[in-house]
């Protein structure tokens, strides 16, 4: 099985806050949409995705569309940046990380 190097370069560049997954929500669904015998989405926002298969076996695949994220509170004069968090993390893998500021203008 080879990878798909640009899906996942796609995917990993593609913002997805917590509550904020309509960027990756419309990455996800054009990729799932020619796979699949049925795709719903729910007033959350979770995707489902159904294939019928040969056998009766069943597997079920799961995964998150969000990523972990940070919420801009404050800008001071010297361009230091005050944040929460959104989701759950630990922070100790938050130490000399590069991080994406987004605007309002992505």
């Amino acid at each position: 099985m080879s990878i798909n190097f640009k899906l996942l370069k796609q995917i990993c560049e593609t913002p997805g806050a917590p509550g904020y997954e309509q960027r990756i929500r419309q990455v996800v669904l054009h990729e799932v949409k020619k796979l699949a015998d049925k795709v719903t989405i729910d007033n959350m926002g979770n995707v489902t995705v159904f294939r019928k298969g040969k056998k009766d076996k069943k597997v079920m695949v799961a995964a998150h569309m969000d990523e972990i994220s940070f919420i801009v509170t404050h800008i001071d004069d010297k361009g230091f940046v005050r944040f929460h968090t959104l989701g759950g993390f630990d922070a100790k893998t938050l130490t000399a990380q590069r991080v994406i500021v987004h605007g309002k203008k992505i």
